[in-house]
C-alpha cells in the first residue's frame, strides 16, 4: 500500500504481458488438440485399411471355395462318368462270357470271313438318330413353341450316361485338326489377276498399306507353337 504508483506505461506493459501469455497458453491448447485430432484421424484410417485389407482376404477365400467346390463337383462328375463307362464295359464282357464264368475259346476265322466282317461293320452300328430343328415364326407363340419342342424325341447320345461318355472322350483325347483337314492353298495374286493388262497390274502391285505383296503363308516354327500351345505335339 505504501509502494510506488505505477504508472501508465508501466500497466500498458503488464496488460501486454498478460495477453502474450494468455496467446501463449491458447496456442499450446490448440497444438495439444491438432496432435489429439490427428491421432484419431490416423487410428481411423488404419481402422479403415484394417477392414478393408479383411474384407478382401474374406472375398479371396470365398472365390477360392468357389473355385474349389466347382473342381470338386466336375471331378465327381467326371468320377460317376468313368464308373459308368467301366461298368458298362464290365457288363459287356459278363454278358460275353459262358454261364460258369469262363471266356470262351475264340473260332478260328478265315482271310474271307475277316473281310466280311468288315465289309457288314457298318451293320452292327446302330442306325444314327437325328434332331429336328423346326424353323420359328416371330409371330408364332412361345406357350406353343415350347409344347411342340417338348414333344420331339432326344437322341440317346444326347442324353445321360453318353453324352458324358462322348465329352469325357472329348476332354481327354485331344484331336489335331491339322490331321484331318488339309493344309488351305495361298491365295496368289498373279493366279487371280494374270489377264491384266500390264497397267492394270502395275497399279495392284502398289499396296497402299504396306507395300508387302508376298503370300502370307505360315512358317514352320509357327505351326510347330500353335501345335505346342493346344497339346497337340510336346516337342
Amino acid at each position: 500500500a505504501g509502494g510506488k504508483p505505477q504508472t501508465l506505461e508501466q500497466k500498458i506493459q503488464d496488460k501486454r504481458k498478460a495477453i502474450a501469455q494468455q496467446r501463449k497458453e491458447r496456442e499450446a491448447k490448440q497444438r495439444i488438440r491438432l496432435a489429439e485430432i490427428r491421432k484419431e484421424q490416423e487410428q481411423k484410417m488404419k481402422e479403415l485399411e484394417e477392414k478393408q485389407r479383411q474384407h478382401a482376404l474374406r472375398a479371396e477365400a470365398a472365390e477360392e471355395a468357389k473355385k474349389r467346390k466347382a473342381n470338386n463337383k466336375e471331378e465327381i462328375e467326371i468320377e460317376k462318368a468313368n464308373d459308368q463307362i467301366a461298368k458298362k464295359m464290365k457288363n459287356d464282357e459278363g454278358a460275353t462270357g459262358s454261364a460258369n464264368g469262363m471266356m470262351p475259346a475264340p473260332e478260328e476265322s478265315s482271310t474271307e470271313d475277316m473281310s466280311l466282317k468288315a465289309n457288314n461293320k457298318e451293320n452292327i452300328n446302330p442306325p444314327p438318330e437325328s434332331y429336328e430343328l423346326s424353323d420359328r415364326e416371330d409371330d408364332s407363340d412361345s406357350d406353343e413353341v415350347e409344347a411342340s419342342r417338348s414333344k420331339k424325341n432326344i437322341p440317346s447320345w444326347a442324353r445321360g450316361a453318353e453324352l458324358k461318355e462322348q465329352l469325357c472322350r472329348q476332354f481327354t483325347d485331344l484331336v489335331d485338326p491339322d490331321s484331318i483337314f488339309p493344309e488351305v492353298s495361298t491365295c496368289v495374286l498373279e493366279d487371280i489377276f494374270q489377264e491384266a493388262a500390264p497397267k492394270k497390274k502395275a497399279k495392284y502391285k502398289a499396296r497402299k498399306s504396306s507395300g508387302n505383296w508376298q503370300r502370307d503363308k505360315l512358317t514352320l516354327v509357327e505351326k510347330m507353337d500353335y501345335q505346342r500351345a493346344m497339346g497337340f505335339s510336346t516337342k
